[in-house]
Protein backbone atom coordinates (compact mmCIF):
# COMPACT_ATOMS: atom_id res chain seq x y z
CA UNK A 1 0.00 0.00 0.00
CA UNK A 2 2.75 2.41 0.96
CA UNK A 3 4.68 1.62 -2.19
CA UNK A 4 1.55 2.20 -4.27
CA UNK A 5 0.92 5.56 -2.63
CA UNK A 6 4.55 6.48 -3.21
CA UNK A 7 4.19 5.60 -6.90
CA UNK A 8 1.02 7.65 -7.20
CA UNK A 9 2.70 10.60 -5.45
CA UNK A 10 5.76 10.51 -7.73
CA UNK A 11 3.50 10.21 -10.74
CA UNK A 12 1.70 13.37 -9.66
CA UNK A 13 4.95 15.23 -9.16
CA UNK A 14 6.20 14.21 -12.60
CA UNK A 15 2.94 15.19 -14.21
CA UNK A 16 3.08 18.59 -12.51
CA UNK A 17 6.66 19.04 -13.64
CA UNK A 18 5.71 18.27 -17.21
CA UNK A 19 2.89 20.78 -17.04
CA UNK A 20 5.24 23.44 -15.67
CA UNK A 21 7.80 22.76 -18.40
CA UNK A 22 5.21 22.78 -21.14
CA UNK A 23 3.64 26.01 -19.86
CA UNK A 24 6.97 27.76 -19.11
CA UNK A 25 9.67 29.14 -21.47
CA UNK A 26 10.09 28.35 -25.15
CA UNK A 27 11.05 24.91 -26.32
CA UNK A 28 14.58 24.17 -27.50
CA UNK A 29 13.43 24.41 -31.08
CA UNK A 30 11.84 27.80 -30.46
CA UNK A 31 14.95 29.06 -28.69
CA UNK A 32 17.09 27.85 -31.55
CA UNK A 33 14.87 29.61 -34.08
CA UNK A 34 14.87 32.86 -32.12
CA UNK A 35 18.63 32.88 -31.83
CA UNK A 36 18.99 32.16 -35.54
CA UNK A 37 16.69 35.09 -36.29
CA UNK A 38 18.77 37.30 -34.00
CA UNK A 39 21.96 36.32 -35.81
CA UNK A 40 20.40 37.01 -39.19
CA UNK A 41 18.95 40.39 -38.18
CA UNK A 42 22.06 41.47 -36.24
CA UNK A 43 24.32 40.67 -39.18
CA UNK A 44 22.09 42.80 -41.41
CA UNK A 45 22.37 45.72 -39.00
CA UNK A 46 26.15 45.32 -38.86
CA UNK A 47 26.39 45.13 -42.65
CA UNK A 48 24.47 48.37 -43.01
CA UNK A 49 26.62 50.08 -40.36
CA UNK A 50 29.83 48.85 -41.97
CA UNK A 51 28.75 50.21 -45.36
CA UNK A 52 27.94 53.58 -43.80
CA UNK A 53 31.26 53.79 -41.94
CA UNK A 54 33.28 52.77 -45.00
CA UNK A 55 32.08 55.80 -46.95
CA UNK A 56 33.91 59.10 -47.03
CA UNK A 57 37.47 60.17 -47.65
CA UNK A 58 40.50 59.91 -45.39
CA UNK A 59 40.67 62.86 -42.94
CA UNK A 60 43.81 64.96 -43.49
CA UNK A 61 43.42 67.44 -40.66
CA UNK A 62 42.34 67.37 -37.04
CA UNK A 63 39.19 69.29 -37.97
CA UNK A 64 38.28 66.72 -40.63
CA UNK A 65 39.05 63.89 -38.19
CA UNK A 66 36.82 65.47 -35.54
CA UNK A 67 33.92 65.71 -37.99
CA UNK A 68 34.47 62.17 -39.28
CA UNK A 69 34.58 60.66 -35.80
CA UNK A 70 31.44 62.57 -34.81
CA UNK A 71 29.67 61.13 -37.84
CA UNK A 72 30.92 57.61 -37.13
CA UNK A 73 30.05 57.79 -33.43
CA UNK A 74 26.47 58.78 -34.31
CA UNK A 75 26.16 55.90 -36.81
CA UNK A 76 27.63 53.42 -34.32
CA UNK A 77 25.33 54.60 -31.55
CA UNK A 78 22.31 54.19 -33.84
CA UNK A 79 23.28 50.68 -34.94
CA UNK A 80 24.08 49.82 -31.32
CA UNK A 81 20.55 50.77 -30.28
CA UNK A 82 19.16 48.52 -33.01
CA UNK A 83 21.31 45.63 -31.81
CA UNK A 84 20.33 46.23 -28.18
CA UNK A 85 16.67 46.13 -29.26
CA UNK A 86 17.21 42.79 -31.01
CA UNK A 87 18.85 41.44 -27.87
CA UNK A 88 15.94 42.65 -25.71
CA UNK A 89 13.45 40.92 -28.01
CA UNK A 90 15.22 37.62 -27.35
CA UNK A 91 14.57 37.85 -23.63
CA UNK A 92 15.48 34.65 -21.84
CA UNK A 93 16.28 32.99 -25.17
CA UNK A 94 19.54 34.94 -25.40
CA UNK A 95 22.62 32.80 -24.95
CA UNK A 96 25.47 33.94 -22.65
CA UNK A 97 27.52 34.56 -25.81
CA UNK A 98 24.85 36.87 -27.26
CA UNK A 99 24.65 38.74 -23.97
CA UNK A 100 28.44 39.11 -23.89
CA UNK A 101 28.35 40.53 -27.42
CA UNK A 102 25.63 42.96 -26.35
CA UNK A 103 27.76 44.09 -23.41
CA UNK A 104 30.64 44.99 -25.76
CA UNK A 105 28.63 47.19 -28.12
CA UNK A 106 28.79 50.56 -26.37
CA UNK A 107 32.59 50.61 -26.00
CA UNK A 108 33.06 51.19 -29.74
CA UNK A 109 31.02 54.42 -30.15
CA UNK A 110 32.42 55.66 -26.84
CA UNK A 111 36.01 55.24 -28.06
CA UNK A 112 35.08 56.80 -31.41
CA UNK A 113 33.60 59.87 -29.72
CA UNK A 114 36.73 60.17 -27.58
CA UNK A 115 38.89 60.48 -30.69
CA UNK A 116 36.67 63.33 -31.84
CA UNK A 117 37.24 65.11 -28.52
CA UNK A 118 41.00 64.59 -28.76
CA UNK A 119 41.03 65.87 -32.34
CA UNK A 120 39.14 68.96 -31.22
CA UNK A 121 42.10 69.74 -28.95
CA UNK A 122 44.72 68.83 -31.61
CA UNK A 123 46.19 66.48 -29.00
CA UNK A 124 48.40 64.05 -30.91
CA UNK A 125 49.29 61.86 -27.93
CA UNK A 126 45.71 61.54 -26.72
CA UNK A 127 44.43 60.88 -30.24
CA UNK A 128 47.00 58.13 -30.74
CA UNK A 129 46.07 56.58 -27.37
CA UNK A 130 42.35 56.74 -28.17
CA UNK A 131 43.01 55.11 -31.55
CA UNK A 132 44.56 52.15 -29.72
CA UNK A 133 41.56 52.01 -27.40
CA UNK A 134 39.23 52.00 -30.40
CA UNK A 135 41.16 49.15 -32.02
CA UNK A 136 40.96 47.17 -28.77
CA UNK A 137 37.21 47.82 -28.45
CA UNK A 138 36.63 46.62 -32.00
CA UNK A 139 38.80 43.54 -31.43
CA UNK A 140 36.88 42.61 -28.29
CA UNK A 141 33.56 43.12 -30.10
CA UNK A 142 34.71 41.03 -33.05
CA UNK A 143 35.78 38.16 -30.79
CA UNK A 144 32.49 38.32 -28.89
CA UNK A 145 30.55 38.37 -32.16
CA UNK A 146 32.36 35.25 -33.34
CA UNK A 147 31.47 33.39 -30.16
CA UNK A 148 27.84 34.41 -30.69
CA UNK A 149 28.06 32.98 -34.26
CA UNK A 150 27.73 36.48 -35.77
CA UNK A 151 29.80 36.82 -38.92
CA UNK A 152 29.32 40.45 -39.93
CA UNK A 153 29.74 42.35 -36.67
CA UNK A 154 32.84 43.91 -35.18
CA UNK A 155 34.58 44.49 -38.51
CA UNK A 156 36.49 47.61 -39.48
CA UNK A 157 38.41 48.24 -36.27
CA UNK A 158 41.86 48.47 -37.87
CA UNK A 159 40.64 50.87 -40.52
CA UNK A 160 38.81 53.04 -37.98
CA UNK A 161 41.92 53.32 -35.79
CA UNK A 162 44.10 54.07 -38.82
CA UNK A 163 41.89 57.03 -39.74
CA UNK A 164 43.08 58.71 -36.56
CA UNK A 165 46.69 57.52 -36.81
CA UNK A 166 46.90 58.73 -40.41
CA UNK A 167 45.82 62.23 -39.41
CA UNK A 168 48.25 62.39 -36.49
CA UNK A 169 51.12 61.02 -38.58
CA UNK A 170 50.43 63.49 -41.39
CA UNK A 171 50.39 66.44 -39.02
CA UNK A 172 53.56 65.37 -37.21
CA UNK A 173 55.36 64.49 -40.44
CA UNK A 174 54.64 67.98 -41.81
CA UNK A 175 55.99 69.54 -38.61
CA UNK A 176 59.18 67.44 -38.53
CA UNK A 177 59.79 67.91 -42.24
CA UNK A 178 59.24 71.68 -42.18
CA UNK A 179 61.51 72.10 -39.18
CA UNK A 180 64.32 70.12 -40.86
CA UNK A 181 64.01 72.16 -44.05
CA UNK A 182 64.12 75.41 -42.10
CA UNK A 183 67.21 74.36 -40.16
CA UNK A 184 69.01 73.23 -43.30
CA UNK A 185 68.21 76.45 -45.10
CA UNK A 186 69.59 78.46 -42.19
CA UNK A 187 72.87 76.57 -42.46
CA UNK A 188 73.00 76.64 -46.23
CA UNK A 189 75.48 78.97 -47.87
CA UNK A 190 78.32 78.95 -50.32
CA UNK A 191 80.05 75.57 -50.23
CA UNK A 192 82.49 76.09 -53.09
CA UNK A 193 85.55 75.44 -50.94
CA UNK A 194 86.67 72.70 -48.61
CA UNK A 195 86.19 74.53 -45.31
CA UNK A 196 82.68 75.73 -46.19
CA UNK A 197 81.63 72.24 -47.25
CA UNK A 198 83.17 70.80 -44.09
CA UNK A 199 81.07 73.13 -41.93
CA UNK A 200 77.94 72.54 -44.00
CA UNK A 201 78.27 68.76 -43.77
CA UNK A 202 78.80 68.85 -40.00
CA UNK A 203 75.74 71.01 -39.33
CA UNK A 204 73.68 69.24 -41.99
CA UNK A 205 74.31 65.85 -40.45
CA UNK A 206 73.17 67.16 -37.07
CA UNK A 207 69.91 68.34 -38.62
CA UNK A 208 69.48 65.08 -40.54
CA UNK A 209 70.14 62.99 -37.42
CA UNK A 210 67.53 64.97 -35.49
CA UNK A 211 65.10 64.59 -38.38
CA UNK A 212 65.56 60.82 -38.45
CA UNK A 213 65.29 60.57 -34.65
CA UNK A 214 61.97 62.45 -34.65
CA UNK A 215 60.65 60.33 -37.52
CA UNK A 216 61.47 57.16 -35.59
CA UNK A 217 59.14 58.28 -32.79
CA UNK A 218 56.14 58.55 -35.11
CA UNK A 219 53.58 55.75 -35.09
CA UNK A 220 52.57 55.26 -38.73
CA UNK A 221 49.24 53.69 -39.71
CA UNK A 222 49.30 50.41 -41.59
CA UNK A 223 49.21 52.09 -45.01
CA UNK A 224 52.48 53.91 -44.24
CA UNK A 225 54.45 51.32 -42.29
CA UNK A 226 56.43 49.93 -45.20
CA UNK A 227 57.44 53.33 -46.59
CA UNK A 228 58.21 54.60 -43.09
CA UNK A 229 60.51 51.66 -42.32
CA UNK A 230 62.16 52.09 -45.70
CA UNK A 231 62.85 55.77 -45.03
CA UNK A 232 64.33 55.05 -41.61
CA UNK A 233 66.58 52.31 -43.03
CA UNK A 234 67.82 54.41 -45.92
CA UNK A 235 68.31 57.53 -43.84
CA UNK A 236 70.33 55.49 -41.33
CA UNK A 237 72.67 54.35 -44.10
CA UNK A 238 72.99 57.90 -45.37
CA UNK A 239 73.88 59.11 -41.88
CA UNK A 240 76.52 56.43 -41.44
CA UNK A 241 78.11 57.33 -44.77
CA UNK A 242 77.90 61.01 -43.91
CA UNK A 243 79.70 60.51 -40.62
CA UNK A 244 82.40 58.46 -42.34
CA UNK A 245 82.89 61.32 -44.78
CA UNK A 246 82.91 63.87 -41.96
CA UNK A 247 85.58 61.90 -40.09
CA UNK A 248 87.67 61.96 -43.27
CA UNK A 249 87.16 65.70 -43.76
CA UNK A 250 88.22 66.27 -40.14
CA UNK A 251 91.69 65.03 -41.13
CA UNK A 252 92.06 67.74 -43.77
CA UNK A 253 91.62 68.25 -47.49
CA UNK A 254 94.62 66.17 -48.62
CA UNK A 255 93.57 63.26 -46.42
CA UNK A 256 90.04 63.52 -47.78
CA UNK A 257 91.25 63.39 -51.39
CA UNK A 258 93.66 60.52 -50.78
CA UNK A 259 91.27 58.64 -48.48
CA UNK A 260 88.42 58.30 -50.94
CA UNK A 261 86.43 61.41 -50.01
CA UNK A 262 84.93 61.74 -53.47
CA UNK A 263 83.67 58.14 -53.43
CA UNK A 264 82.12 58.67 -50.02
CA UNK A 265 80.50 61.89 -51.18
CA UNK A 266 79.01 60.17 -54.21
CA UNK A 267 77.76 57.35 -51.98
CA UNK A 268 76.18 59.91 -49.65
CA UNK A 269 74.42 61.61 -52.56
CA UNK A 270 73.17 58.23 -53.82
CA UNK A 271 71.82 57.25 -50.39
CA UNK A 272 70.27 60.68 -49.88
CA UNK A 273 68.46 60.26 -53.20
CA UNK A 274 67.23 56.82 -52.13
CA UNK A 275 65.99 58.36 -48.88
CA UNK A 276 64.21 61.02 -50.89
CA UNK A 277 62.52 58.30 -52.97
CA UNK A 278 61.16 56.78 -49.76
CA UNK A 279 60.00 60.23 -48.67
CA UNK A 280 58.28 60.66 -52.04
CA UNK A 281 56.28 57.49 -51.38
CA UNK A 282 55.22 58.82 -48.00
CA UNK A 283 54.29 62.21 -49.46
CA UNK A 284 52.22 60.52 -52.17
CA UNK A 285 50.25 58.50 -49.61
CA UNK A 286 49.78 61.56 -47.42
CA UNK A 287 48.46 63.51 -50.39
CA UNK A 288 51.23 66.09 -50.75
CA UNK A 289 51.88 67.64 -54.19
CA UNK A 290 54.45 65.95 -56.41
CA UNK A 291 57.89 67.46 -56.82
CA UNK A 292 58.17 68.72 -53.24
CA UNK A 293 61.60 67.80 -51.86
CA UNK A 294 62.10 67.02 -48.21
CA UNK A 295 65.65 68.34 -48.06
CA UNK A 296 68.07 70.15 -50.33
CA UNK A 297 70.64 67.86 -51.97
CA UNK A 298 74.30 68.01 -50.89
CA UNK A 299 76.01 70.85 -52.70
CA UNK A 300 79.52 71.55 -53.84
CA UNK A 301 80.43 68.09 -55.10
CA UNK A 302 83.84 69.44 -56.11
CA UNK A 303 84.71 70.41 -52.53
CA UNK A 304 86.44 67.11 -51.78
Amino acid sequence: MVSRLRTVAWGGVLALALVVVSCGGPSQAQTRDRRAAFVRDADEVCDAAFAKLAGGSQPRSYEALRDRMNRDAAALTSSGKDLHHLRDKLGDSASPQISAFDDRLDAVPTATARISQDAELHDAGATRHSARRLREAYDALYRAAGKATLRRCGRGGNRAADLALFTVYRDEYVTVHADAILRLERRQGGVQNFDAFHRYLRSGLRVFANYRRRLARLAPPKVLRHSHRLLLRRSTRALRTGHRLLALLDRGQIAAINGGGRALLLALIHQANRSDAAEASIRRILGFPRGHRSSPPPQGTDAA
